[in-house]
């Protein structure tokens, strides 16, 4: 575990890595099941386990405290999170040359845990790189959630239950959740 990634701006920013990375690395991973409150939590510690994970890793996880229900963290990014491209591309999400080295700095600095996960998950090392380097530029970027509980929102989704929950809460607002694309979406992000 890693507790400090960034020691600038007047403090260490603690990140729990190996957690992110294994959850990451869940994500990508190609799911057949369907997963927050306790049955959210549950439904997505009895996936993790059966991908592997040890149990007591799974539900640390799961039961850490910055881990929430947060529906508007699925909306946004569902319907206003869009990679901004750039003027000759705008399709295409632009990355500075800085940031890339900073990735390859930090898949030398992190090759145990990003091979370890590889080996358990099948999720390259450049693929987990290149989104924590979108998510949080490599633990530097204050975000106003924290990533874990990003994706763990997203997993959640996986859950019918709960996605029929977040339909019916935001359906209204949101009619494109009705729409088979959406959901397919929701659940590959």
């Amino acid at each position: 575990m890693i507790h400090c990634i960034n020691k600038t701006n007047g403090g260490c920013m603690k990140r729990y890595f190996t957690g992110l990375v294994i959850m990451i690395g869940f994500l990508c991973w190609p799911l057949s099941s369907q997963a927050a409150s306790e049955p959210q939590r549950q439904f997505v510690e009895g996936l993790l386990i059966a991908r592997g994970l040890d149990p007591l890793q799974a539900s640390g996880i799961m039961r850490d405290t910055r881990v929430s229900i947060r529906p508007d963290i699925v909306i946004k990014n569902l319907f206003f999170s869009k990679p901004r491209g750039s003027g000759k591309r705008p399709d295409v999400m632009e990355i500075d040359s800085q940031q890339i080295e900073r990735g390859k700095a930090f898949m030398k600095e992190h090759a145990g845990v990003l091979s370890a996960v590889e080996k358990r998950f099948g999720t390259s090392p450049r693929i987990i790189t290149a989104i924590l380097m979108i998510e949080s530029r490599l633990g530097t970027y204050p975000m106003p959630y924290n990533v874990v509980n990003a994706y763990a929102n997203l997993a959640f989704l996986l859950d019918p239950k709960y996605l029929k929950e977040v339909q019916d809460r935001y359906g209204q607002i949101y009619p494109q959740l009705q729409e088979d694309a959406t959901i397919a979406r929701a659940k590959r992000k």
